[in-house]
């Protein structure tokens, strides 16, 4: 990593930009060359999800490939300020250098950047009929209807009227 001399104008920037900062989703999917499926955020979502913040702390992003396969990230600050640093992947066929460069490019701005990254949430799960059954009802209310049900000496028997439905 390289920077300026003096690099507080630019971590201070940096600081405000990430607070507040909504983890960045993975919305796409791959396979590896193994064969393993993962999840990543493409680059467009990336720099759709950081232009603003950036502009606003008055932060610019310039990437640049350099070498064979490396790309050379630099944040830079309206005060004159920058951090550089450069990754460098080393990449078997010439079709797998295009890939081999935007993979970089999103590795560099999730790790420069310091983004939150997230898989998408899971799709709702079918609850069970108790667990439907509770749903509405606080954790203290959970938990005597639970108690009674097994007091009656029954797998599930819970006295809900005793509430007069669930809470609200």
């Amino acid at each position: 990593m390289t920077t300026t001399s003096d690099i507080y104008e630019v971590l201070a920037a940096l600081r405000r930009f990430r607070k507040g900062l909504r983890p960045l989703k993975k919305s796409a999917t791959g396979e590896s060359s193994k064969g393993d499926v993962f999840t990543y955020a493409p680059i467009d979502d990336i720099l759709k999800h950081i232009s603003k913040r950036l502009a606003d702390q008055g932060l610019d992003i310039i990437q640049t490939v350099s070498g064979d396969i490396g790309v050379c990230t630099r944040l830079h600050h309206h005060s004159g300020q920058w951090i550089e640093d450069t990754a460098i992947i080393s990449v078997k066929s010439l079709d797998d250098k295009g890939a081999a460069i935007t993979r970089l490019r999103r590795y560099a701005l999730i790790c420069l950047l310091g983004l939150p990254t997230v898989d998408e949430q899971p799709k709702e799960q079918e609850l069970s009929p108790i667990d439907e059954l509770l749903k509405g009802y606080n954790d203290a209310q959970r938990i005597v209807i639970v108690k009674r049900g097994i007091q009656a000496g029954t797998e599930w028997a819970p006295h809900i009227s005793v509430f007069g439905g669930p809470a609200k």
